[in-house]
């Protein structure tokens, strides 16, 4: 991890209802130091939750001076608490914490296609990097949701961007998982290609088993449980495909996916 790291109980600006539990959830910045809506796309913050022993990690969606901005699915008692959240309501946060995408890149030029591709929560990282991305030529969103209405949901976050929907119930866009569409498109795209992937585990390592097939570069950024962010409660401990582990918090949360134990599985 490089760069400054802050730490301050930030007010709720808004909280805004995208529908199917989703919520887009935006804390003030205290605006003392321009860098504190500084981060790269796959770093994230560890938000306290009242009531709740250990903060939770999210993905920063965007950042603006005065602002940091998550997407948040209610799962439980934690999540609620902070999609419900009243404006002014102060939220500790330590952010932007781990190594974002770019921080990982091995080269890569302007004439590979980059394939994002994302799933549930974990499309948060992936809009950020298309945006942090700009301009660049020959970049594409693949994003899978459960249902159609998750899926209309999260496009509220992304309206000017275009995206490849897959639905598990086939309501919305490709009839599957966002992986079979991920498939259909390495068959149809000309090389060279380059993987970027946010998501649930078996999601992942299925992505990491397409990339390695075709011999393909991928980064995999892990929504791992973490009890601090900071390298002490080891708590974010992955197996290495070499042996021993890393701390998600410290060495990622993004990893080349021939890193990682799970993925070197999946290859086999």
């Amino acid at each position: 991890m490089s760069g400054a790291r802050f730490h301050a109980d930030l007010p709720v600006l808004a909280s805004r209802s995208l529908g199917a539990d989703l919520h887009e959830l935006s804390l003030a910045l205290p605006g003392r130091d321009p860098r504190e809506s500084q981060f790269r796309a796959g770093q994230f913050a560890q938000l306290a939750v009242s009531g709740r022993a250990l903060p939770r990690p999210f993905s920063i969606l965007r950042a603006a001076p005065g602002r940091l901005d998550f997407l948040v699915k209610m799962v439980g008692p934690g999540t609620r608490w902070l999609a419900q959240a009243a404006p002014g309501t102060p939220v500790p946060a330590l952010w932007p914490l781990g190594h974002g995408f770019q921080d990982r890149l091995d080269g890569g030029g302007l004439d590979e296609t980059w394939l994002l591709v994302g799933g549930g929560v974990g499309i948060a990282p992936l809009i950020a990097l298309k945006e942090e991305l700009g301009a660049r030529p020959r970049v594409e969103l693949f994003f899978g949701h459960r249902d159609g209405a998750t899926a209309r949901a999260a496009a509220l976050l992304h309206p000017g961007l275009d995206v490849c929907v897959a639905t598990e119930d086939g309501a919305l866009g490709w009839p599957g998982r966002v992986t079979g569409l991920l498939e259909k498109a390495l068959e149809e795209r000309p090389g060279p290609l380059r993987l970027f992937c946010c998501g649930p585990d078996p999601m992942m390592e299925a992505v990491a088993r397409l990339a390695a097939r075709r011999g393909l570069p991928c980064l995999l950024s892990l929504e791992t449980l973490m009890g601090c962010g900071i390298g002490i409660c080891v708590g974010c401990a992955v197996p290495r495909a070499g042996g021993g582990f890393a701390l998600a918090c410290q060495e990622g949360p993004v990893f080349p996916a021939q890193e990682l134990a799970t993925a070197a599985k999946a290859e086999a």
